[in-house]
């Protein structure tokens, strides 16, 4: 799954802080999620730039569930406001996850920001009768 999405790079660079905070942790978007008491699916939507946080009382909830009490592990020293357009894709190959995220420098051009790979828990199928 791949899509473009115009970001500020301050935030594009705290979210990359999260997501590694949390691969660090060892701890699935799932787990976070349902920690902060969202749908699973809301860190996978953060995460590739689907959603947003809306609050610094949000964004303490996730630096919370990650076991992080101040926010400034999470924010850039740099306040850089500048708009990008960026490539998100997140695919899924057996049980490794492999997002990535590229600027779009020009039509023709793309640099990486970040390329993560992680394990996931492949979910078991559910049986019909």
């Amino acid at each position: 799954m791949e899509h473009i999405v115009n970001v500020e790079r301050m935030y594009l660079e705290m979210i990359y802080r999260i997501k590694l905070k949390r691969m660090a942790k060892g701890y699935s978007q799932e787990m976070v999620s349902a920690t902060i008491g969202r749908e699973l699916d809301f860190m996978g939507k953060v995460e590739m730039l689907e959603t947003k946080i809306n609050s610094e009382y949000e964004l303490q909830e996730i630096a919370w569930a990650l076991g992080e009490e101040s926010l400034s592990t999470f924010l850039p020293i740099n306040k850089d406001h500048t708009a990008l357009n960026v490539i998100m894709a997140d695919d899924v190959f057996g049980n490794t996850r492999i997002q990535r995220c590229d600027i779009v420098v020009n039509p023709d051009t793309e640099v990486p920001f970040f390329h993560l790979q992680e394990e996931v828990i492949l979910k078991p199928a559910v049986m019909v009768k």
